[in-house]
């Protein structure tokens, strides 16, 4: 009755010549409203879906899909509200009423199939547009059939240390369980203020001791976290001395403030590679 009575006085408003303004700017009022309701994504964040739409069309898919949710599975989430595990026994079983999706199932494209889903969970993830907030780095194939496909998280290209997740198909290429550690959509930006060279040089220089010995191998822009929700922008270079002696130095891409190390030395307990969380394909 409310909306009805709504309309009523708009209507009425309308027809009085003294109060034209009036509902001129009550109707695009109304306008205005409809138009944030339905240009937000299912997390509340304003998501533009230009990107994702033309990668659906081109797989056969008309628009980006809704947000689906995901009954009876294991979800287990890190402190920054983002999923570390995600598992059951059909994760993907909302989308395979839609023919596209049975298409790209049957046809093997694996890194569509993952990119549907991650479409798909888009508030779950807390990721504004998954398909160019994550890059496949691996696809691997066990001998059982099942294949583990790697992203890896960026903001403008630029990777983000230590944030990736590993998505499981089985051999039906249904996705089953998805595991790691990532961000919510990050903003930051990615434009350094200081040359590789500099970074190079603030990196020797912050060698305990003596730098003697150590020299650059290579030095990349990343995005690190050295605070939870305080990216920075930073060179990681890496200094190795001799055959097996080799770290990473962190330094500020802004103004060349060394951040952290970490030991890239290999040892008998060293599971995985440094600063990936001790996430590892199974």
């Amino acid at each position: 009755m409310q909306n009805v009575n709504g309309f009523n006085k708009i209507r009425h408003l309308n027809e009085s010549p003294r109060n034209k303004h009036t509902a001129r700017h009550n109707s695009a009022c109304i306008i205005v409203a409809f138009y944030l309701l339905f240009s937000l994504s299912p997390s509340g964040c304003a998501y533009s879906s230009a990107g994702a739409d033309k990668h659906n069309k081109e797989a056969g898919f008309i628009t980006t899909p809704k947000e689906a949710t995901l009954d009876n599975a294991i979800i287990h989430y890190r402190d920054n509200g983002t999923p570390s595990l995600i598992k059951g026994d059909n994760l993907s079983y909302a989308l395979d009423g839609e023919p596209g999706f049975q298409k790209l199932k049957k046809e093997n494209l694996h890194l569509e199939i993952v990119y549907r889903f991650l479409e798909s969970q888009r508030g779950l993830l807390m990721l504004n547009d998954p398909r160019s907030e994550l890059k496949k780095t691996q696809l691997t194939v066990d001998d059982m059939g099942f294949k583990h496909i790697k992203v890896q998280q960026v903001v403008n290209e630029v990777p983000i240390w230590g944030r990736e997740i590993i998505i499981h198909l089985n051999r039906d290429n249904e996705v089953y369980m998805v595991n790691g550690y990532i961000e919510p959509s990050v903003t930051i930006n990615t434009t350094p203020e200081l040359t590789n060279r500099e970074a190079a040089k603030r990196a020797l220089e912050a060698v305990p001791g003596s730098p003697e010995g150590w020299h650059v191998s290579g030095s990349e822009i990343q995005v690190f976290f050295a605070k939870p929700a305080a990216p920075c922008l930073v060179y990681v270079v890496t200094l190795v001395k001799g055959i097996a002696n080799r770290a990473y130095y962190f330094i500020d891409a802004k103004d060349g403030t060394f951040l952290h190390k970490i030991s890239g030395t290999p040892s008998s307990k060293q599971k995985s590679a440094p600063g990936y969380d001790g996430i590892k394909l199974n």
